[in-house]
């Protein structure tokens, strides 16, 4: 297991905030990909790109009814 990376005070915060404002990823999936970051896990792209996916077919739903 790769070890943590300790990332300076608000890091986090201010990754969650450009990685969601710029349209890269939702919050939910942002916040996975941070979380395995600060915990030195492997990130679980599976994860992300299904709560990516799940994020945009329910906003293209909505638009839609």
């Amino acid at each position: 297991m790769t070890p943590a990376i300790k990332l300076p005070d608000k890091t986090a915060e201010r990754l969650l905030t450009a990685i969601s404002t710029k349209p890269l990823l939702e919050k939910s999936a942002a916040a996975e990909v941070i979380d395995a970051l600060k915990t030195g896990k492997p990130v679980n792209w599976n994860l992300v790109l299904t709560k990516q996916f799940e994020s945009e077919q329910g906003g293209r739903d909505e638009a839609e009814s």
